[in-house]
């Protein structure tokens, strides 16, 4: 059986806000969802535009 795989991408999200809001238990559904998944941060270099991270993450390579 193939795994079952769901990404889900907060574009503009400020993490420290999230963290914040799901320990508090304003975000029950993205809390439940953390607690039975992994999960990545992504980084982007400077040197390219903020847009570019979704063109990274698609293609694999960097738009630098």
């Amino acid at each position: 059986m193939p795994a079952r795989v769901i990404f889900i991408g907060l574009d503009a999200a400020e993490l420290t806000l999230v963290s914040r809001w799901v320990e508090e238990g304003r975000l029950p559904a993205l809390a439940a969802l953390g607690a039975q998944a992994l999960s990545y941060d992504l980084e982007n270099c400077w040197g390219t535009l903020p847009t570019a991270v979704w063109t990274e993450l698609t293609s694999g390579r960097s738009a630098g």
